[in-house]
C-alpha cells in the first residue's frame, strides 16, 4: 500500500458537487480526496480501497454500518455513521455530526432544554438531530417526513414549536432556489431556525428566518466542527495549525472562518458612481479572488453598452437580463461581485445574492455622485434615485462602508469587516 494514500482521507458520497469538506481538511493540513461512489460499489470501496480514513455523507450514512467491525456508542444510538477509521485491518465507525451539532448550539448559546423541536426529514441527519434534542432535554421532538403520519402538510398544526431543525437536503446547492418545505409563518412561537445545510451559506429557509427576526444559523460551523473531530479520531494533529490552537474550539473557529473566507462571495452594492467596481477590483486582487462585474456581463450578453440597452429597449428589458445574470453569478463561491446600481431593487436578486454573499453597501454622498454615462441618473435625477434606493441598499447590506475620501481607507474598512465575520 502506498504510504501517501494510506495517510490520506476521503469523503464518500454519491453526488458531492455541494461538498466543502476538502477545503476544511486541506486547511487543517490533511491530504484529502473526494470520491463519488455508486451504491453497488460502496461496500467494496469501504472494505478494500487503500484509504484508511473516510468521511461518509448523503446517502450512505446508514448504508455503511453493515460493513463495519465496531461503531461508537453515539453512532449506535443515532444509527448513522459519518466517520470511519481503519486500524489493524478493522473498520471503526463514528458519528461526528453529533459533536458538530453540539458545537454549533454551544456557539449559538442556545439550550434545547424544555423546548419543542420540529425536525424536518427522517434520514441520517434527522437521526442525529433527534438524538441531540433528546440528550439536551427537549420537551417534545417531532420528526416530519414526506409520507409519514406527521408530514409537510399537517406539521403546521403544531403551533407552539420553539425550534425548527432542517435535516433534509432541501435548499442545498445546486437546488438552492427551491421552495422551503414549510412556511415559518405557521409557527408563531419560533425562537430558532437551524439549517444543517451549509451550501449555500444562507439557504432560503435561513433568509426567511432572518427576514422575520428569528435567530438562525446554517450548518457551516457544524461542518467545521465535525471535520476537526474526524481528524482527532484519525490521529491527525492539524499540522502547523495545531501549534496555534489552544484547544479543539480554537481549531473549529479557525476552520470555520477559513471556510467563510474561501467560499463566501463578497458583493458590492450602491449608487451608480459610488466606486463599487474600483473597490471590488482592489479587494479581488488583494485577496486573490475572481472579480465579476455584473454590468460588464450584461453589456457583453446584449452586445451593446448599458446606456444603449436602456435607450433601445427600456429599463424592464435591462432588468430582465440583469436578473438572469445575477442568478448565474450568485452560484459562484469565493468571488468578488460588483453590482449595477439598480440590481438590489428586485427581491429575487437580493435573495440570490445573499445565499453565498457577504454584501457591502458602498455609500457615497450625493454631492460626490455623477450622472455621466448613467441614463437613469440623467433621466430621473440623482437625488430621486438615491431617495428611492437608499433604504433598500441599507437593508440589503451586511456592512455599510463610506467612500467619500481616501480609497485606501475604504479598502482597510472592508478588510476589517471581513475579519469580523
Amino acid at each position: 500500500m502506498s504510504p501517501d494514500v494510506a495517510n490520506k482521507a476521503c469523503i464518500v458520497g454519491r453526488s458531492l458537487a455541494h461538498s466543502y469538506s476538502y477545503y476544511i481538511h486541506d486547511f487543517l493540513g490533511l491530504p484529502y480526496d473526494v470520491k463519488e461512489i455508486e451504491p453497488e460499489c460502496l461496500e467494496d470501496f469501504i472494505k478494500n480501497s487503500e484509504y484508511n480514513q473516510f468521511n461518509v455523507t448523503i446517502p450512505y450514512k446508514v448504508d455503511v454500518i453493515p460493513f463495519l467491525d465496531e461503531i461508537s456508542e453515539e453512532a449506535k444510538a443515532i444509527c448513522a455513521v459519518n466517520t470511519i477509521a481503519r486500524r489493524s485491518g478493522k473498520l471503526y465507525g463514528y458519528n461526528t455530526d453529533f459533536f458538530g451539532l453540539s458545537e454549533a448550539f454551544r456557539k449559538l448559546n442556545y439550550s434545547l432544554n424544555e423546548k419543542k423541536v420540529l425536525i424536518l426529514g427522517s434520514g441520517g441527519a434527522s437521526k442525529t438531530a433527534a438524538y441531540f434534542a433528546k440528550i439536551n432535554n427537549a420537551k417534545n421532538i417531532y420528526v416530519v417526513s414526506r409520507t409519514g403520519k406527521l408530514n409537510y402538510t399537517n406539521a403546521k398544526d403544531i403551533k407552539d414549536i420553539d425550534v425548527i431543525i432542517n435535516a433534509t437536503p432541501n435548499g442545498m446547492y445546486p437546488m438552492d432556489g427551491e421552495k422551503t418545505l414549510i412556511s415559518l409563518d405557521d409557527f408563531p412561537c419560533l425562537s430558532l431556525v437551524y439549517d444543517m445545510v451549509y451550501n449555500p451559506i444562507r439557504t432560503t429557509l435561513i433568509q426567511e428566518a432572518e427576514s422575520r427576526g428569528i435567530k438562525c444559523k446554517s450548518g457551516l460551523y457544524m461542518l467545521a466542527a465535525q471535520a476537526v473531530k474526524s481528524e482527532e479520531i484519525w490521529g491527525h494533529k492539524y499540522n502547523e495549525l495545531r501549534t496555534s490552537c489552544k484547544n479543539t474550539n480554537t481549531a473549529i473557529d479557525k476552520a470555520f472562518k477559513h471556510l467563510l473566507r474561501v467560499k463566501s462571495n463578497i458583493v458590492f452594492s450602491g449608487m451608480p458612481g459610488c466606486g463599487k467596481s474600483r473597490v471590488g477590483k482592489i479587494i479581488a486582487e488583494r485577496l486573490s479572488k475572481k472579480f465579476i462585474d455584473a454590468d460588464a456581463i450584461i453589456s457583453e450578453r446584449a452586445n451593446m453598452p448599458i446606456q444603449e440597452i436602456f435607450e433601445k429597449y427600456g429599463e424592464d428589458y435591462f432588468r430582465d437580463i440583469e436578473g438572469e445574470v445575477i442568478r448565474e453569478i450568485s452560484k459562484e463561491s469565493g468571488a468578488v461581485i460588483s453590482l449595477g446600481g439598480g440590481a438590489p431593487l428586485r427581491e429575487e436578486n437580493r435573495i440570490c445574492l445573499k445565499r453565498n454573499g457577504c454584501v457591502f453597501y458602498i455609500k457615497r454622498d450625493i454631492s460626490k455622485l455623477s450622472d455621466h454615462g448613467r441614463p437613469l441618473s440623467k433621466r430621473k435625477g440623482i437625488d430621486t434615485i438615491y431617495n428611492e434606493r437608499s433604504k433598500i441598499y441599507e437593508e440589503f447590506a451586511d456592512f455599510i462602508v463610506e467612500n467619500n475620501f481616501n480609497i485606501d481607507s475604504v479598502i482597510t474598512e472592508v478588510i476589517r469587516c471581513l475579519d469580523m465575520i
